[in-house]
């Protein structure tokens, strides 16, 4: 969308789905990490959007 440089943008609305993963076991690797945090994000996805998920949560 453009605006004219004389029109304001007067609502901004942004929704955001985020994954976390936490490190409980020292013998992780990077990479299983990164599995936990993007499952957790398709299943905050999936929950409806616009929330937080915790792995194992």
């Amino acid at each position: 969308m453009y605006l004219k440089s004389d029109q304001w943008i007067r609502d901004l609305i942004a929704k955001h789905s985020v994954g976390v993963a936490t490190v409980p076991n020292t013998n992780e690797s990077p990479n299983d990490l990164v599995k936990a945090a993007d499952l957790a994000l398709f299943r905050a996805k999936s929950e409806g959007r616009d929330r937080v998920v915790v792995d194992g949560a």
